[in-house]
């Protein structure tokens, strides 16, 4: 957090213990927002092509993605800086006591993933739905997709490099 007691500007002061208890808890949190994102980002991804066409699909995807990684990074900043002012000159000693404290940093957090929510459901509908589609369970259980996906990464240099590059984006972003 120096970097963002240097966008504080001189003499902030940092007032989070060095060790917080509440750290035990980061893991849950992030894979709560993690299936959350899973939910919505296939969708979002699959409208890309019937939003934009064929034609402008690289260009709308390189859009996505790059507002997606800004607003992921700008989430992380403007919670974390909203954590720690619930917590700045609080005095406590057990994690009990700390979720109490940041509880309503946290609806701050539901309030945007509702808000998120609510503007899905305003996207256009672009297509009628066909009812020969159908999810195939089966192959979800069984790894069949995942395979099929695998597949078309292995095969595909530039969507392999993309992963490996994004998968090394957020491995650091982690530390």
């Amino acid at each position: 957090m120096a970097f963002l007691n240097c966008l504080r500007g001189p003499g902030a002061q940092d007032h989070r213990p060095e060790h917080p208890p509440f750290k035990t808890y980061e893991g849950e949190r992030q894979i709560l927002l993690a299936v959350q994102s899973a939910f919505y980002s296939p969708a979002k991804y699959g409208f890309i092509k019937e939003l934009v066409g064929q034609d402008t699909l690289s260009a709308a995807n390189e859009i996505v993605q790059a507002t997606v990684t800004t607003a992921i990074l700008v989430g992380i900043l403007f919670f974390s800086e909203l954590f720690e002012a619930f917590l700045a000159e609080q005095a406590f000693t057990t994690t009990g006591e700390i979720m109490k404290l940041v509880a309503p940093a946290g609806w701050f957090l539901v309030g945007f993933s509702l808000l998120e929510l609510a503007f899905a459901y305003r996207l256009p509908q672009k297509r009628p739905r066909l009812a020969a589609m159908h999810f195939d369970w089966r192959a979800y259980r069984t790894g069949g997709y995942l395979m099929e996906n695998l597949g078309v990464a292995y095969r595909d240099r530039s969507i392999r490099i993309s992963i490996l590059g994004l998968a090394g984006f957020w491995s650091i972003a982690q530390v």
